[in-house]
């Protein structure tokens, strides 16, 4: 996984953690390509294509859910994650996630890391 481009809040590093502020709307464009001769990796093969961010890796719910009917879009090689600025009013803190790619039957996770929310200093209804 590599960022091709992100907003000013938003960063993915090179082992593929993420970080981003609470509250803010979240975008993040993520090239994939192949680790033994960095080729693209075309995305489009798959069925669906699903993040969970969780608070830990054992935990069975999430706090946030990318797929691609919710927050993902993809072209050829590139994984595109948007929320809203409401959608990313969670608690400020270090979270996991993975994604995994469906194919038919066949389940692979291509990817994965820290998804760290940092806390914001504006809040709704702040006042002089």
């Amino acid at each position: 996984m590599a960022c091709t481009e992100n907003a000013f809040s938003t960063l993915i590093d090179a082992k593929g953690d993420i970080t981003c502020k609470r509250a803010d709307t979240f975008h993040l464009e993520v090239e994939f390509t192949h680790e033994d001769d960095s080729t693209a990796h075309d995305l489009t093969q798959y069925d669906e294509l699903t993040a969970n961010v969780k608070v830990a890796a054992k935990d069975t719910t999430y706090v946030l859910q990318f797929k691609l009917t919710t927050g993902f879009s993809v072209s050829s090689n590139v994984l595109t994650w948007d929320k809203t600025a409401t959608e990313m009013k969670i608690e400020a803190k270090s979270y996991s996630y993975d994604i995994e790619a469906t194919k038919g039957t066949t389940v692979t996770t291509i990817g994965g890391g820290a998804f760290v929310i940092m806390e914001d200093v504006t809040r709704d209804g702040d006042t002089l």
